[in-house]
């Protein structure tokens, strides 16, 4: 899901805001999306969400890529969230689930970390030592 949440956040800065950081009608584009998804797949797409999606594209660039295992539990909704936004499932798709393993909530952590350098080491540690959510809050907690 992580990886379908930074594909619909590129997919909200790329077409829907045309590259831009901030759409000049942003609140209102978002709040239709909300609406829209949340009409056609339920919970979790409501605007704050949806403003974390697209505020997660913008700091975890794709050109940055980690060596970490595939993860395939989250293919078929993924795909389907895709096909429904008319995002290619191909050739992002793999690449955006190597990239984004750790859990949602520890990305939404990361958000919160303003150094570019001090993000990338939390998460790259968090990868590497394999840890929980509530370690990574511990971690950066206790260096700031």
């Amino acid at each position: 899901m992580t990886a379908a949440y930074w594909l619909i956040g590129r997919r909200i800065v790329e077409s829907e805001q045309k590259g831009e950081k901030r759409a000049a009608y942003g609140e209102e584009l978002l709040e239709r999306l909300a609406g829209d998804l949340s009409a056609k797949f339920g919970r979790g797409f409501s605007y704050p969400n949806l403003n974390r999606f697209r505020q997660f594209y913008l700091t975890f660039p794709q050109e940055e890529k980690l060596s970490t295992p595939l993860i395939e539990s989250g293919l078929p909704i993924l795909s389907t969230v895709l096909r429904e936004l008319g995002q290619p499932v191909q050739p992002f798709l793999e690449t955006a689930i190597k990239r984004f393993s750790l859990p949602w909530s520890a990305y939404v952590r990361l958000l919160s970390v303003k150094n570019e350098n001090a993000r990338r080491f939390y998460e790259t540690e968090a990868l590497r030592g394999g840890w929980s959510v509530r370690q990574l809050d511990r971690q950066m907690r206790s260096n700031n």
